[in-house]
């Protein structure tokens, strides 16, 4: 029984390398016999291949990785456009009803109404509008997570005052009492 060849004949270690990249790992065969020049060219043919494909497969989860962090930047900003337009939305709304009170109180100055009931009408309706500018202010705020709160005691009795005159013009020019 003879013995057998040395370990330095018959295994081969080779590094699996794609141009311009780090080694990716290596491969390493070991034969029951000495390895022949041909054994070693079809050992590198299989670690040439493999390395291109580990090289395919960490470019194929790099390019996953990449379109699915566009996929979320694209869904962040139509989160982001469609915040804009409710709020859009919501603000014009808000402003129209101020913004009727100072055109009727205006109409009501020209037709020769009372005076200082009618400016107070439109003080009460600019009022109403700077509170809502303050009140996109701190929405955007809120938004750059930067906001302070500001507590303050508010009387429930005037603003529905403040409502209810800013609307009696309206509701007596059509015929209603609020």
């Amino acid at each position: 029984v003879g013995s057998a060849p040395p370990a330095s004949e018959r295994v081969v270690v080779i590094p699996l390398v794609v141009a311009d990249r780090s080694p990716l790992g290596v491969l390493q065969v070991e034969g029951a016999h000495p390895l022949e020049r041909t054994d070693l060219a079809f050992v590198h043919a299989i670690a040439n291949q493999l390395a291109i494909a580990f090289e395919r497969d960490r470019a194929r989860r790099e390019d996953i990785s990449r379109r699915e962090h566009a996929e979320e930047g694209h869904e962040v900003a139509q989160h982001a456009v469609q915040v804009r337009d409710d709020l859009l939305a919501i603000v014009s709304h808000d402003l129209r009803s101020p913004l009727w009170t100072i055109l009727m109180a205006a109409d009501a100055l020209t037709e020769g109404a009372d005076g200082p009931a009618t400016a107070e009408r439109i003080r009460r309706a600019a009022r109403r509008m700077m509170r809502l500018i303050e009140d996109l202010l701190d929405f955007a705020s809120i938004e750059a997570g930067r906001l302070a709160m500001r507590r303050a005691r508010q009387d429930a009795a005037a603003l529905l005052a403040e409502v209810h005159t800013s609307f009696e013009a309206t509701a007596r020019n059509k015929g209603l009492t609020l």
